[in-house]
């Protein structure tokens, strides 16, 4: 059976709905930050920026159609625009950092003193991670610690 073919009023509802979520998305990235690893708070909130934008235009184009008053939502001012660089948390970020750099730091004494033999083979995959990326995640480094240690513990 074929869908119902929305009205322009249903339209306009579902579009004012999407854009009242952005604006609560883009809030909610500006207080919290993201859990994106890859991309800075600044470019998600951008991006988000960019949905609103969207969202607006086609509540214009769809109010200038069909004689619609424009919805509060459509009233309300574009979230400002910011670096794409920016990190909401970025002194937690630090600590989070240090943390896990010290923790690397305990496996690393904790190898050496158990297996002194493995140190050269993680300095070395670490070195090569490093040359390839020029930086190195603290998942890579644990990745290469668990690959070194299972393949020179089980030759």
């Amino acid at each position: 059976m074929p869908k119902k073919k929305k009205t322009p009023a249903e339209i306009l509802r579902e579009l004012e709905k999407n854009l009242q979520e952005r604006y609560e998305r883009w809030l909610h990235i500006r207080k919290e930050g993201c859990s994106d690893p890859y991309w800075a708070d600044g470019t998600n909130l951008y991006l988000v920026r960019n949905h609103c934008l969207y969202y607006r235009c086609q509540i214009a184009e769809l109010c200038d159609t069909y004689g619609f008053s424009y919805p509060k939502s459509y009233l309300r001012t574009l979230p400002p625009e910011l670096p794409m660089d920016f990190m909401t948390k970025p002194r937690q970020l630090v600590i989070e950092e240090a943390s896990a750099i010290s923790s690397i730091s305990n496996q690393f004494s904790q190898i050496n003193s158990r297996y002194p033999w493995l140190i050269a083979p993680v300095r070395f995959y670490i070195a090569l991670l490093f040359a390839e990326n020029f930086s190195i995640s603290y998942l890579q480094i644990r990745f290469v610690l668990c690959m070194v240690y299972s393949r020179y513990n089980n030759p």
